[in-house]
């Protein structure tokens, strides 16, 4: 949660992303999640999607390969990307997913490039997404 005043400085983000590297390695995600001021916390602003980019674009300049923006629906990076070719291989909007452009083993459909998400898809995902009380 990146949160402007508090938590939104880009030298910590270059700290934490080269954290993640050097112990986990290039593969390990990292989601950026949006501030929205609610509840105990409203004398600070929303993070500005300008700061959540300029967090993307170090983590990706250190050398992560899986960065994501969250809590900023319909923004580009809050897919998944092949990093071999690119495309998107899970498309998102918000909390849904749109498209899956992963085979039976989870490696890309348009290059064949392994993508390490564990498990499946599973068929339903959209109808069993939410239970609803009547």
């Amino acid at each position: 949660m990146i949160v402007p005043k508090v938590g939104d400085d880009l030298e910590h983000a270059k700290k934490l992303s080269n954290f993640i590297l050097d112990e986990f390695g290039p593969e390990m995600p990292i989601h950026f999640l949006r501030f929205h001021p609610d509840y105990k916390m409203m004398e600070y602003p929303s993070t500005p999607v300008e700061t959540l980019e300029k967090h993307y674009q170090i983590a990706k300049d250190v050398g992560l390969k899986y960065v994501y923006l969250g809590n900023v629906p319909g923004h580009k990076w809050e897919h998944t990307y092949c990093s071999e070719c690119n495309n998107i291989v899970v498309n998102r909007y918000g909390f849904s997913i749109r498209e899956w452009n992963l085979d039976k083993t989870n490696c890309c459909k348009f290059c064949g490039n392994k993508i390490p998400i564990e498990g499946k898809l599973q068929e339903g995902y959209k109808e069993d997404r939410f239970q609803f009380v009547s």
